[in-house]
């Protein structure tokens, strides 16, 4: 169901049988009036109506009879007051209701949005995900843009690489007489959660701002006695399947996250 068809449902009876029979009983001494005798008539096209814009008007019409009405009593009795303020307040948000629904729709901007925080390279399956949608969508004058950081491209790498290190790690330190799958999970966790903020600590030393993927291999290669020249070379390769996408999709190497988060 829709939010219109709910408001219109919720909004469908505004006095109920009972609530309408007890006020016609405290008017009736002006049962003779017009005013009277368009109450009835105001009830029920304000119920025979499903949609909010079209209640509005036996709304407003019935509470303007009500209130003439009112004002020819010489006492108000509980009664009336109670549905006064019932159908006042009502009104209101049938009111704020229609005005709400009749107001036209900002557009919103033709543009489609990829975020990768794979912190690697974009592989074959990510990359046809986004072309399907630039195909389904470029006929309607569709933009897209990949967003990515720049400097985190080796983040996944340097993830692996610790997680590597952490299961060695576990099992050199007795994790290989362990039966307890739990267990070792847990030693090479510890393990992995020291090597994370020990990377932490290194990448955010101020010779390394702004230059995260740099402090990620230079922290490979002392700790872990990685390859320079090959972390450099993947680096140039994941770099490379962002920038693929261009012509395509436009490629927007500013990412707002700290690269040593993305890891």
């Amino acid at each position: 169901m829709s939010h219109t068809e709910k408001v219109s449902e919720q909004q469908s009876v505004f006095f109920s049988a009972e609530e309408f029979s007890a006020v016609k009983a405290s008017f009736y001494e002006f049962s003779g009036k017009t005013e009277y005798l368009a109450l009835e008539r105001y009830y029920h096209l304000a119920n025979e109506r499903s949609k909010p814009s079209e209640n509005l008007a036996p709304v407003k019409l019935f509470q303007g009879a009500f209130e003439s009405l009112l004002r020819q009593k010489n006492t108000s009795s509980p009664t009336l007051r109670q549905a006064h303020v019932g159908l006042k307040q009502y009104a209101a948000r049938l009111s704020n209701t229609v005005a709400m629904l009749s107001k036209a729709a900002a557009p919103v901007p033709r543009i489609m949005h990829f975020v990768w925080v794979g912190g690697s390279e974009v592989g074959a399956i990510q990359r046809d995900y986004m072309n399907i949608w630039r195909k389904v969508l470029a006929s309607e004058g569709y933009t897209f843009n990949l967003w990515y950081d720049s400097d985190a491209l080796l983040a996944f790498e340097m993830n692996r690489v610790i997680l590597d290190s952490a299961r060695v790690h576990a099992m050199e330190s007795g994790g290989d007489q362990v039966t307890d799958p739990v267990k070792l999970s847990r030693m090479i966790e510890d393990r992995a959660r020291v090597l994370k903020r020990q990377m932490a600590d290194y990448l955010s030393q101020p010779q390394w701002a702004d230059r995260a993927d740099e402090a990620r291999i230079d922290l490979m290669v002392r700790a872990y006695g990685k390859d320079r020249a090959v972390l450099e070379a993947f680096r140039r390769k994941c770099l490379d399947t962002h920038l693929k996408m261009a012509g395509r999709i436009c490629c927007c190497g500013t990412f707002v996250m700290s690269s040593p988060t993305i890891t």
